[in-house]
């Protein structure tokens, strides 16, 4: 093949990698546990039961209070995973913090939900001892306030297995932030629609391809 075909064999093929991972996607959640599970308030399972905008703390992880504020009065670092189930490909996911407190009159806003965490990943193989195994990325985000926000890898991942882990909350003042809290966290997967145009068009990349070697 030449090289010019081989350019755009590249370049219509990045194109169509572009698109996926703008496409519209689907939003799904998996079994979530947390290594606080013995002292939480309100178990992790709250996080993926669907109910993303709490009215109440039975729609949220809670942990156990620490002093003022959780972090620098030694809780411990609160780790959850999150099985999805299967091997599946997701390029984001939704984060929707501790919602519950704009309900309260006094305290100004977020304090309990995560301002600071981090992801690692697994393979269904690999199973929960296996994070940072065959997939090394380790994004860390930081969410600006207690609503719902998009983030992105900037790649796609499949793993079944997600590590969440969080290192800091937003304790604004001496007498808020004692806890670390948040609603729901959901993972952006390709509707199936997006995966055959996909799929099509690399036939078509391949089927070019190969004319064009004869």
């Amino acid at each position: 093949m030449k090289t010019t075909n081989l350019v755009l064999v590249a370049f219509v093929a990045t194109c169509l990698f572009a698109f996926v991972g703008t496409a519209s996607a689907t939003l799904i959640t998996g079994a979530v546990t947390s290594s606080t599970a013995a002292t939480d308030l309100y178990p992790a399972s709250n996080a993926s039961n669907g109910t993303y905008l709490g009215t109440s703390n039975s729609d949220c992880w809670i942990s156990a209070g620490f002093g003022n504020d959780y972090f620098t009065s030694g809780g411990p670092i609160p780790v959850l995973t999150i099985d999805l189930g299967s091997d599946v490909s997701y390029n984001g996911f939704s984060f929707w913090g501790y919602l519950f407190e704009r309900s309260l009159s006094n305290n100004g806003g977020e304090c309990n939900s995560p301002s600071q965490m981090s992801m690692r990943f697994a393979t269904a193989a690999e199973g929960t001892g296996g994070f940072g195994t065959s997939i090394t990325y380790n994004p860390t985000f930081s969410p600006a306030t207690n609503a719902q926000e998009d983030f992105t890898f900037g790649q796609w991942i499949t793993a079944r297995y997600v590590e969440l882990t969080i290192t800091d909350n937003f304790a604004w003042n001496p007498y808020a932030g004692s806890r670390v809290c948040f609603d729901e966290i959901q993972f952006a997967v390709p509707e199936p629609s997006t995966l055959a145009l996909l799929a099509t068009g690399l036939a078509g990349l391949l089927c070019y391809a190969w004319r064009k070697r004869k």
